[in-house]
């Protein structure tokens, strides 16, 4: 892991991060060009923990094993890692995707999971799914573009698939109104940590995973913007302080022939 610490522009190396595929082996690695925010549920488990990428497995067969207080633990610390990170819902879009984009099922962080196919050349919507407490909304379902929406209160969802002479692009973009100041997981790409401090905003760390690179687009007291990519994925983070509330956008995409 490499850490950019708020004020510390030059000399940013890149770095990367390994990905876990659906099914497939969790030291893959993945690349990508351009790409921005996605995340994920496994089919059996319910939706992943935003707060540790990858780790919805491993809770989900503790609690099993361990009845109905192992359920307890396990649900209260999925409690504390959303207060870490402000209470905000956090989009993890990596955990057990497929590898690289491809169709299938892709999990949607805390709110639920989209699944789709690809038949003679032509996309097709299988399933949605938002788990309790969210909302979704299909709102285009075409041979070549699905768009889902999955809101719950002030977080907003927006799930963009894409098929364009067999490129395939996931867009996974969500919106944080009022945002509470603190750490945010960005998948496998690594996390920031912000806050607001007499007024400004602060950009206090960026960590950056292996294999991925950083670029600051831009950074003051009322704005914040930087972009994580490696391969044919990328991380976008917007941050603005207007009247002393804060909007968090936090985009992944990731892009593939298939």
């Amino acid at each position: 892991m490499m850490r950019r610490t708020a004020g510390t522009f030059a000399a940013i190396a890149a770095v990367t991060l390994v990905v876990a595929a659906c099914g497939g082996d969790d030291s893959s690695t993945t690349t990508l060009n351009d790409g921005a925010d996605a995340v994920e549920v496994s089919p059996d488990t319910g939706p992943a923990d935003a707060g540790e990428p990858g780790s919805a497995d491993d809770d989900h067969d503790d609690a099993g094993q361990g009845g109905d207080d192992a359920a307890d633990d396990t649900a209260g610390a999925a409690d504390a890692e959303r207060d870490d990170t402000g209470g905000s819902a956090v989009i993890d879009p990596r955990a057990d995707y497929p590898v690289p984009a491809q169709p299938g099922r892709w999990a949607i962080g805390e709110a639920g999971f989209v699944e789709f196919d690809v038949r003679d050349r032509e996309l097709v919507l299988v399933d949605v799914e938002a788990v309790d407490g969210w909302r979704s909304s299909v709102d285009e379902d075409s041979s070549d573009e699905i768009e889902v929406d999955f809101k719950q209160g002030n977080v907003d969802i927006d799930v963009e698939i894409e098929l364009d002479d067999g490129r395939l692009e996931i867009d996974v973009d969500t919106d944080i109104d009022r945002a509470d100041p603190g750490v945010y997981e960005l998948g496998q790409a690594g996390s920031m940590e912000f806050t607001v401090d007499n007024g400004r905003l602060v950009l206090r760390d960026v960590v950056v995973a292996d294999g991925w690179s950083l670029r600051m687009d831009e950074e003051d007291s009322d704005e914040i913007e930087f972009t994580l990519s490696s391969g044919n994925e990328r991380w976008r983070v917007e941050i603005e302080l207007d009247d002393g509330a804060v909007e968090l956008e936090i985009d992944y995409r990731v892009r593939d022939t298939i």
